[in-house]
Order: structure tokens, then sequence, then C-alpha cells
């Protein structure tokens, strides 16, 4: 079924992006076809040879369920004081830190993948509706770490706070009426 049809759309560096628009729509299918994880039927897709593209999906399944939230940001640099810092900055419980990412909630994996994508250095974040499983608190300290984010973020989400607090632009994809 086609789900994003006749889009053009370019992102620069710097651009932080909100995708908005109805559960349906195309969001999620359009960070998967960044990603390389699904296929366009058509047209062009090209993403900037430079570009180190981080990820976290909607309930944070990409991440390795086996590692803790601790190793998880070691992988992405091996300064623990730095990891615990950035974890610690998003909320995350200290006694949490150490646990398997399989046994927190969704909410703390959450946190997980962020700290490990801010301290990844990838330059261009793709975030899946992040803040679905955040508390309050939780929220207002992503917000602030995407505010100091030197990359380009495409962000899904549908926390207007969020959209109006971090993005630059916005795409609001709408979904295809298929008429029989």
């Amino acid at each position: 079924r086609t789900v994003i049809d006749g889009l053009d759309w370019e992102v620069a560096r710097g651009d932080r992006w909100v995708l908005s628009g109805p559960n349906g729509s195309g969001k999620s299918t359009l960070l998967r076809l960044l990603l390389g994880e699904e296929r366009a039927d058509s047209g062009q897709l090209r993403v900037g040879a430079k570009a180190r593209i981080g990820y976290l999906a909607q309930e944070g399944e990409n991440l390795r369920p086996d590692r803790t939230a601790l190793e998880l940001c070691l992988d992405a640099i091996p300064d623990e004081t730095r990891a615990r810092t950035m974890l610690a900055c998003l909320k995350m419980p200290a006694d949490q830190v150490l646990r398997p990412l399989r046994t927190l909630s969704a909410g703390e994996r959450t946190k997980a993948g962020l700290a490990f994508l801010l301290l990844s250095g990838a330059n261009l974040l793709l975030l899946d509706e992040p803040t679905n499983h955040l508390e309050i608190e939780a929220r207002e300290a992503l917000e602030q770490a995407l505010a100091g984010y030197p990359g380009t973020l495409i962000l899904v989400t549908h926390d207007e706070w969020l959209a109006a607090a971090v993005a630059t632009h916005r795409l609001e994809l709408k979904p295809l009426v298929v008429s029989g």
C-alpha cells in the first residue's frame, strides 16, 4: 500500500524538523526509509555521505535488551563519568543504570537510548516519538538536551511543547485517501 506519495523534501545540515500528522500518515515509515530499513517503490532518496545517523525507535526496540544503560552508553564513549553524567542529565535513576534494558520501563529504555545517541557522535538524529513514556521532568531534560544538540534533527512527535521548543521546520504528513 502507498503510504507517502509526491513528497519533495530537503533537509539541510543543522535543520531541526518535526514530522507531524495522524497515526498511519507515514511518519515512522519515512524514518525507516531514511535508515534504509525500507525501500521506496519509486523516486529518489539521498542521505548525505557524511551523515552519521542515530536512531531511536518508538519503544526502544532497536536497543539491545541484554545491555545495561551504562554499557549501552559506554559503547558510544568509553568514559564512565561522561556516560553516567548524560544518563543523570536525562533523569535516569542511578539504581537503574546497571539493570538490563529488558527489565526497565519503556521510559527508562528511552532515556538510555537517548543518552547513547547524544554520546555517539551521530550528526543526524532520527527520533520516533521519544516522549511517549517520559514523565514531565524527563521531557524537560530531553528538551534541554536537544536544544544543545549541534547536529541535524528529525523528530516524530505529537508533543507540541517539544516541537515548539526544538523545531525550526515542520513537515505535516496526511494520510492518503484511496478512492474505491
